[in-house]
Order: C-alpha cells, then sequence, then structure tokens
C-alpha cells in the first residue's frame, strides 16, 4: 500500500478546484493562508504561556 499524507496548506491553497471555490465564496487565498498562520502562531504562543503557568503552579 502506498503512504498516505496530508496536504500541505501552500498544496490546498494552490488547488484549483479549492482556489475556485474560495472565488466563488469571495474569500482572497492570500488572505486566508495569512490568517490560517496568524491564528496558528497565537495557538503556539497561549501553549507556551499556559505551559509556563503550569510550571510555576
Amino acid at each position: 500500500m502506498g503512504e498516505y499524507r496530508e496536504a500541505t496548506l501552500s498544496e490546498m491553497l494552490s488547488d484549483p478546484i479549492v482556489l475556485m471555490v474560495m472565488a466563488a465564496d469571495g474569500i482572497d487565498p492570500r488572505e486566508f493562508e495569512f490568517n490560517l498562520r496568524a491564528a496558528k502562531r497565537r495557538g503556539q504562543s497561549r501553549r507556551d504561556e499556559d505551559l509556563l503557568i503550569d510550571m510555576h503552579a
């Protein structure tokens, strides 16, 4: 059997069908990618803060 891996964000945002659906919904792919990456950074930051709080508890 072949090995399965999930598509990367860049791969998904370069897929013609995904781009057509996003265009139909009025979503700018560059803005969408920026917002996803920003949310990921904020999430990582919060987890780091939670770890520091747990360590001092």
